[in-house]
């Protein structure tokens, strides 16, 4: 680096993960850096919460890794144990506490979606949706189309941005491998 770089001063804006490695990378190289963040934490969309009487924490924003072959945030957290499972679109690869989902489920998931769609009263969440559908078709699905689709389905979660618990049942008709036209 020449000598009028390294005097060089920098003001980042914002203190995501994209402003932190910037900040990181221009310090690393002896750059006098000063990030400027507007809320009152670091993180961005990076943020964790624990609901008030609750005892879970739930991811807020970023929640899961891009270009999984070739990223080394995503290969740091594996290598301390940080991830319990990962979402891969690239391979169409999930993996949960019980192992990799390698039951043949999509036609399942697609029944599932339509039937998200028919006609009710009353709104209810994902999960109450999911389990109608098994509760009246379950006769005719496999143990492990049984355990799988509703792990599967819950991709849902990331694409709706809350669990399906909360979700309107109105939005499972999204998520994993849907295709939209425009």
């Amino acid at each position: 680096m020449t000598s009028s770089i390294k005097s060089s001063k920098v003001i980042v804006i914002g203190a995501g993960i994209s402003g932190i490695k910037a900040a990181k990378t221009l310090h690393d190289n002896g750059i006098e850096t000063l990030i400027l963040e507007g809320r009152d934490r670091i993180g961005g969309r990076l943020n964790t919460i624990t609901p008030e009487n609750s005892l879970n924490q739930y991811d807020i924003g970023a929640c899961w890794f891009h270009a999984t072959t070739n990223n080394e945030l995503f290969d740091l957290c594996i290598s301390k144990g940080n991830i319990d499972y990962y979402f891969d679109d690239n391979s169409v690869k999930i993996i949960g506490e019980e192992g990799e989902i390698t039951t043949n489920i999509s036609p399942i998931i697609d029944e599932i979606r339509l039937f998200t769609k028919l006609p009710r009263d009353k709104d209810t969440n994902l999960k109450q949706i999911v389990k109608e559908y098994l509760d009246k078709n379950g006769k005719f699905l496999t143990p492990e189309q049984l355990r799988d689709s509703p792990r599967l389905f819950r991709v849902n979660d990331i694409m709706n941005g809350t669990s399906w618990e909360k979700a309107s049942g109105k939005l499972g008709g999204g998520g994993y491998g849907e295709k939209k036209s425009c």
